[in-house]
């Protein structure tokens, strides 16, 4: 193992390290152009005449961002099978070449509605890559209410929604060459979102870990946040600006008489 990079006395890794890693992570966690965006709709209104708009990116755009940052031979990854629950962990792994190790960071995901094992396993890579910073803005955009079209069993905005969100509602932050972050007021659930419509801060968190904690499975507490994307699809961002609050509203839901 390379020590040259390293403080002897501490293990710490020295600036000229640090600054290659600080660097790398803003360039892993930069914010893609439009283009190499998608969208999909994630729930709809009663009438199923408006849906909520969110924004991801796919499998393919992560394994590009790695690639164009690091090099390909320079990232791994692992995929894990698990039988108990028919999902999927995904581990991604960089190489650090000041160390001489790899450094690994995972997440999971269970098998999607449409193609359950290649769905499952593409968003255990897009979960893992958040870890990395990939995208992992994206999870603080709001989701749009749009006019919607039925397209088969699924549904999809009506031609010139999409571009009049990109055009008129997304913002600046989220654009390459952003920050990436919104204002910290409205990652706390305080900015507005959408046309309104939309729940926001503990009023729609409150309902969400009462669902949560009503669940007859999955009953404590670091389960039930991973469940929590099945309720809201920013969960698993929005827990973390307001885990001191729905930690405690969390356990007090639990610990209530049944």
């Amino acid at each position: 193992m390379s020590t040259e990079n390293v403080n002897p006395e501490t293990g710490e890794i020295k600036d000229e390290a640090r600054l290659w890693w600080i660097n790398v992570a803003k360039q892993l966690q930069d914010p893609f152009p439009i283009e190499d965006l998608q969208f999909r709709i994630t729930s709809t209104n009663k009438d199923k005449t408006y849906g909520l708009l969110v924004a991801y990116v796919d499998s393919r755009a992560v394994q590009e961002r790695f690639n164009d940052v690091l090099g390909i031979e320079n990232w791994q990854i692992r995929l894990v099978r698990t039988s108990q629950d028919n999902g999927t962990l995904c581990e991604i792994s960089v190489y650090d070449p000041f160390r001489d190790i790899w450094i690994s960071k995972s997440d999971g995901a269970g098998d999607s509605e449409y193609a359950p094992f290649k769905g499952g396993i593409s968003n255990s890579v897009k979960r893992a890559a958040a870890r990395w910073g990939i995208g992992h803005y994206l999870y603080y955009l709001p989701p749009w209410w749009v006019s919607i079209d039925q397209k088969g069993k699924s549904h999809e905005p009506i031609p010139g929604e999409i571009e009049r969100i990109i055009n008129k509602e997304f913002p600046d932050w989220a654009l390459p060459g952003g920050t990436g972050r919104p204002e910290k007021s409205a990652r706390n659930g305080s900015a507005e979102t959408g046309k309104g419509k939309d729940q926001s801060g503990q009023e729609k968190w409150e309902k969400i870990l009462k669902k949560a904690a009503s669940s007859p499975y999955n009953r404590s507490e670091n389960e039930i946040r991973l469940l929590l994307g099945t309720f809201w699809p920013r969960a698993d961002v929005e827990w973390l600006s307001m885990q001191d609050w729905a930690g405690k509203k969390l356990s007090e839901l639990l610990n209530a008489p049944t």
